[in-house]
């Protein structure tokens, strides 16, 4: 994770997504989303019982900052809805 400035805001985000989604081509998205996103990894994958079939769950804490300022708790929510948003249209993410 990058050294900033001033407080990151951390959100975590879960969903089922086709197994054949690549790891890397998600990861670029999430990123691209917004320049505000500075950090995405992944904590926990998951298939098992309560997943669909053909389908992985996957786990992100996302980190959301500004080099400049400190951003507001609606800054956060408005670009990490955007991000649900998009992962939702491009790879057919059911959010959790």
């Amino acid at each position: 994770e990058p050294s900033l400035s001033y407080p990151p805001v951390k959100r975590d985000i879960s969903f089922f997504v086709g197994k054949d989604v690549e790891y890397a081509g998600l990861v670029s998205a999430i990123k691209s989303v917004d320049r505000l996103v500075m950090h995405v990894e992944l904590f926990d994958r998951y298939e098992g019982k309560s997943v669909p079939e053909g389908k992985n769950n996957l786990a992100f804490h996302i980190t959301y900052a500004d080099p400049s300022r400190t951003l507001t708790a609606e800054e956060t929510e408005r670009i990490h809805e955007r991000l649900t948003r998009m992962l939702e249209k491009q790879f057919g993410a059911q959010i959790r």
